[in-house]
């Protein structure tokens, strides 16, 4: 019984050695293809991971990270109102806790972005909100047009 353990075992390591050999850089080669398949390119940068970058932002304001909705502002509207200024609005006059629903269209307008939702849901009325962006050191960043009437109250 012993014989026929031992001989099966010694046919199984010879079966294993004879079989195809890859080498190292094969490996790499092989994984890089696959990381490569895996990560698709970033093409739409209003998208994020089937979200949208409003929809995101939203999520900040929900969960009152008001340092991080001023990193995603853009330059030129913290130019214009100051970070201060900005900061302050988010806390205490931006109204950002609607139903937005899903993103119906996204315009391009030379750098600036318009997402458009179509079924968004303010205060029990269905109503059409566009919410401008742009892109700036490769993120994309929220426009505030106005201080007082940005999104809809």
């Amino acid at each position: 019984m012993q014989i026929k353990s031992l001989i099966f075992f010694f046919l199984s390591i010879i079966l294993c050695e004879c079989g195809p050999k890859t080498t190292q850089t094969e490996r790499c080669v092989s994984s890089s293809r696959q990381t490569e398949e895996q990560i698709k390119p970033y093409k739409n940068p209003a998208l994020i991971y089937g979200s949208s970058f409003p929809t995101w932002f939203q999520g900040l304001f929900r969960n009152n990270q008001y340092n991080l909705m001023l990193q995603f502002t853009s330059s030129r509207s913290i130019r214009q109102y100051g970070k201060e200024r900005i900061r302050n609005y988010y806390r205490t006059g931006f109204n950002f806790s609607y139903s937005l629903g899903t993103l119906s269209n996204i315009t391009y307008q030379g750098d600036t972005i318009l997402c458009t939702f179509s079924k968004a849901y303010v205060y029990g009325t269905r109503r059409k909100v566009t919410v401008l962006c742009c892109i700036e050191n490769d993120s994309t960043k929220i426009i505030l047009a106005n201080l007082a009437d940005t999104f809809p109250d």
